[in-house]
């Protein structure tokens, strides 16, 4: 479910109105722009400073977190798809205050982070979401449970890079969420 605190009271009216047992929330827009797409992004974030791109993005996690209507938070530093490309640098967000108080959030009301593959579909990205330096930055926050997404918007890939993605939830001590399958 795409969140956008503006319309928190309509996301929750959905919400409420099925029976849905799991539910992934995730910010896909700032400022009305897509960040996920490539149209619309390239533009914004190539006249926005990536300082608060990234602020403005976990903020709005922040909230996500707070309305209690998720399970998972989705592809936490999403903002990173284009951003690279925007900027013609490798830049990365890398105060750890908002992400620390985000993790702590999801620890006191049971959400979780999701460990999203999808980055690496992209040939300029070379980490997930969330970028491997912030996982044990997660583990000291409390979180102890991954579940594992892959965005497949295409057959091909689902489930794309889970191996990889098992070997980073062994190597910081996590759990891998499951639910009767061998991958979530």
């Amino acid at each position: 479910m795409g969140w956008n605190s503006s319309y928190a009271k309509l996301i929750e009216e959905f919400i409420r109105k099925f029976d849905i047992d799991f539910v992934i929330g995730s910010v896909h827009t700032l400022d009305g722009i897509a960040l996920t797409s490539s149209n619309e992004a390239i533009i914004y974030l190539a006249k926005t400073e990536p300082q608060y791109i990234a602020k403005r993005y976990i903020k709005e996690l922040i909230l996500a977190a707070k309305s209690g209507l998720f399970n998972t938070l989705g592809h936490i530093d999403g903002y990173k798809k284009y951003l690279s490309v925007a900027t013609n640098s490798d830049w990365e967000y890398t105060e750890t205050e908002l992400f620390e108080k985000l993790f702590t959030l999801c620890k006191e009301n049971g959400i979780m982070i999701e460990l999203n593959t999808s980055a690496t579909k992209k040939s300029w990205l070379q980490d997930f979401y969330p970028s491997e330096w912030l996982l044990p930055i997660m583990k000291d926050c409390g979180l102890e449970i991954l579940p594992l997404g892959s965005d497949a918007h295409k057959p091909k890939h689902i489930a794309w890079q889970f191996e990889k993605a098992k070997r980073l939830i062994d190597k910081y001590g996590f759990t891998l969420y499951e639910i009767g399958g061998e991958y979530a």
